[in-house]
């Protein structure tokens, strides 16, 4: 009996990763479909054939080992998906009793904030780049500029959570899909509301509501893997060296620049705020000063556009070099 259950336990890594999704991951985590992505594009190919409990450190380290090279935050969050398949693995019994975990004790990179703020040149020409791509990855990459919202937020926009509203357009993100686990209303500004009309062939907010309730970005676009292909083809045409979360930190920093005071853009940010009255009255709290913000912001980028297509300072990176 126990020779037959360990044959059955002794799992190939590839089978061991299908279970981690679908028991573990798609069930409990929202950065369900990072995970899957990492398994997919670093762990699978190196491993996937070999039976889980054959997997050394050495395997585990040469993998982290050749990524910290070159890109050392990414190694940390590979290692940490490796790190929690076994240990997942070992405590819902899906391993045998007594392996050892082969991806633990690999020591960390250090990680360093990125700082990366994009010049108004860049600014343009990635917003102009943007019109090369599909309706919905212009309008996944824009409407980070727009609502300074985070990738995973407004891959899950639905048209149930838009609300044209007396005062104004708002979008409603639930308390599951944001980081923070409390919802948020995002004020929209005219040209986010067109973006937003643009993908969906709509003629206004109330239209998209009422005729798409559900997902308004299909998954494979909207996926940490569809984003990624999309950022690459970018970067490749313009020659501008950016990340998506790059556009929400300078979004950010042209608030500022605005002179949107520091509690509105964390506001405007779904920072969390501590005390009973912030949780209360959190989602209208400062509505209108972060309506204008970004309302102030949409224009903003309006005019830089415009400014720089006049002077024709903005080409391709890529081609310049």
């Amino acid at each position: 009996m126990a020779d037959r259950r360990a044959v059955r336990e002794a799992k190939s890594f590839d089978d061991l990763c299908d279970r981690y999704l679908s028991e573990y991951s798609k069930p409990n985590k929202r950065s369900w479909e990072r995970d899957e992505w990492i398994i997919n594009r670093f762990l699978r190919p190196k491993l996937g054939k070999m039976k889980a409990t054959s997997v050394t450190f050495d395997d585990c380290s040469g993998i982290i080992t050749k990524i910290r090279a070159g890109a050392p935050v990414l190694s940390n969050r590979v290692h940490g998906v490796m790190r929690g398949i076994f240990f997942w693995g070992l405590s819902a019994r899906v391993l045998p009793a007594g392996t050892e975990n082969p991806a633990k004790g690999i020591p960390a990179a250090k990680e360093r904030p990125r700082q990366k703020v994009l010049p108004e040149t860049e600014i343009v020409g990635l917003w102009r780049a943007l019109d090369n791509e599909t309706t919905t990855q212009r309008a996944l990459f824009r409407l980070r500029f727009l609502t300074l919202a985070r990738g995973q937020e407004i891959g899950a926009m639905r048209g149930q959570d838009l609300r044209d509203e007396l005062k104004g357009p708002l979008w409603f993100i639930p308390a599951e899909v944001i980081k923070a686990d409390r919802a948020l209303l995002v004020p929209l500004s005219r040209q986010a509301v067109a973006e937003l009309c643009r993908l969906t062939g709509k003629a206004s907010l109330a239209d998209i509501a009422r005729e798409i309730p559900g997902p308004l970005f299909p998954a494979p676009a909207a996926s940490p893997k569809g984003v990624h292909k999309a950022a690459n083809r970018l970067r490749k045409a313009t020659g501008i060296d950016f990340r998506p979360h790059d556009l929400r930190r300078t979004s950010a920093t042209n608030l500022g620049a605005l002179g949107v005071p520091r509690l509105i853009v964390s506001h405007i940010l779904g920072h969390a705020e501590s005390g009973i009255t912030g949780v209360v009255y959190e989602l209208y709290d400062r509505i209108e000063e972060r309506r204008a913000a970004l309302q102030a912001l949409a224009d903003h980028y309006d005019r830089i556009i415009e400014r720089h297509s006049k002077s024709g300072e903005v080409r391709s990176i890529a081609k310049a070099n």
